[in-house]
């Protein structure tokens, strides 16, 4: 008999702990999905430590003893069940020796994974095969397949908004600040379920699920750098373990962040970054992009409907389609220009410490490279004023950013034509000359202060890339 099977004593107590909250899809994932590869008895262990946390707020620990009579197991083949809920990700397990009440546990639950990512892991997938057959296995797809968008031809979307219907009345936000306060300090982002990242979003179970394959964890504080490289490149989760796996050192059970950023941006010179494809989920991925397709042809309808040129429209559209990587890329690839590590930094940067939406960005990234004809981020200081001044500004879509350029380019033609009118018709005074912006300002600078400038930039992002991408300037 295994050593940790006889530690488990019936008057050894036991902490239990959820590490987030489950949704219906959640429930439903673990009882069809999940519960032919556990067993009953790994299921029926799950469900009665949930239960704990869910009838017990105070966290107060119970005996073993108590758990074995509610599922109806002796020791040993609690043991055996408990471990079929580790090896699977649904449960973590933690020991200390307390000198009053000897071994004691800490169980802490998480939910399941989601169907939609269930069915990309190609291991789950076969395990639940192997289980349940094939004939089980498609009712289970057709099941959890993405319904079919319903067909709205002819429709015109005549939906209120909050504001129509609601109104907003400050006075009632002023009364119950307190209240307010409270909900969103103690009700947290699960930190096992989707975090976003300025529109993308990741799955940190999976991923975390696909690392520990390779024996590799991902600690909390790595969290935003991950995020950060996802939103930057698209790279998906499991091409990301991949990554981890390919830059992890023996010994060493935590991802390098520096070193996964490293390799990713030689890949992508070398064009060998991978878009790894899951023949499992291919007809999920296929909905999703009939989907996305749809989305992208009624989002190309509206703005023909408010009059805008055709390459203004495409450009919209490519800014929110691609990330910010991907969109530079392609602006380097029309002008025939090579990748330089400089500007990637700067556009990293950017990305990790403004405010600003990647569409916002890549329209940005576009006036400096294209519009400007500037050869690359850091020449000047427009990229990075132009930044601050819209993140002053609260731009927040492509529609604004577009419209901020044109603001801009109708004032320096204003400029050109009548560079000394004055409307009122008397001499202007100094006092009344019109503030411009710092990011307009910039087109002229001299080459001495741009020249300085990039050397500035230069330092301190490859300062920040020899620390692991960690600025803090």
């Amino acid at each position: 008999m295994e050593k940790g099977r006889l530690e488990i004593s019936p008057q050894s107590f036991a902490t239990i702990a959820m590490s987030g909250v489950m949704s219906d899809l959640d429930e439903q994932a673990l009882l069809y999905l999940y519960q032919p590869i556990i067993g009953a008895n790994a299921f029926a262990i799950y469900l009665t430590l949930r239960d704990e946390t869910i009838f017990s707020k105070s966290k107060e620990p119970v005996l073993h003893g108590d758990l074995f009579s509610i599922v109806n197991l002796d020791i040993s083949n609690f043991y055996k069940a408990r471990t079929l809920l580790e090896g699977i990700g649904l449960l973590d397990v933690y020991e200390k020796n307390d000198m009053d009440f000897g071994k004691m546990y800490f169980y802490e639950l998480h939910p399941a994974l989601s169907p939609s990512t269930f069915f990309k892991n190609d291991i789950m997938v076969s395990l639940l095969i192997s289980e349940v057959g094939n004939a089980r296995y498609e009712r289970l797809v057709e099941r959890f397949a993405t319904p079919e968008s319903p067909d709205k031809t002819g429709y015109q979307k005549t939906t209120k908004n909050f504001m129509e219907v609601y109104g907003y009345q400050p006075e009632r936000v002023i009364a119950h600040e307190d209240k307010i306060t409270k909900g969103q300090t103690q009700v947290s982002e699960n930190e096992y379920g989707k975090i976003s990242f300025k529109g993308s979003e990741f799955d940190i179970p999976y991923f975390r699920f696909e690392l520990s394959r390779y024996g590799i964890t991902l600690e909390t504080q790595d969290i935003d750098e991950i995020l950060l490289i996802h939103s930057m490149y698209g790279i998906n989760e499991l091409e990301l373990s991949l990554v981890a796996k390919d830059t992890s050192e023996v010994g060493v059970d935590k991802v390098d962040i520096k070193a996964m950023k490293k390799l990713i941006r030689e890949r992508e010179q070398e064009g060998k970054v991978k878009k790894i494809v899951n023949p499992v989920a291919i007809a999920a991925t296929l909905q999703s992009e009939k989907l996305q397709q749809q989305a992208l042809e009624e989002r190309k309808q509206i703005l023909k409907t408010k009059g805008l040129p055709e390459d203004e429209i495409q450009l919209m559209l490519d800014s929110e389609q691609l990330t910010p990587m991907e969109f530079l890329r392609k602006i380097q690839q029309q002008k025939n220009v090579s990748q330089d590590n400089l500007e990637d930094y700067a556009l990293e940067d950017a990305v990790r410490k403004s405010r600003l939406s990647n569409p916002v960005i890549n329209i940005l990234v576009h006036y400096v490279l294209v519009t400007e004809n500037r050869q690359l981020l850091t020449t000047g200081a427009t990229f990075r004023n132009a930044l601050r001044d819209w993140e002053n500004a609260e731009v927040s879509t492509s529609e604004e950013a577009l419209e901020r350029i044109r603001e801009r380019e109708k004032k320096k033609e204003e400029r050109k034509t009548h560079p000394s009118q004055n409307y009122g018709g008397k001499p202007k005074r100094k006092g009344n000359v019109e503030k411009i912006p710092d990011w307009m300002k910039s087109q002229t600078e001299t080459e001495n202060v741009s020249e300085k400038e990039k050397e500035e930039i230069r330092n301190r992002l490859l300062n920040a890339g020899n620390n692991g991408g960690d600025t803090n300037g």
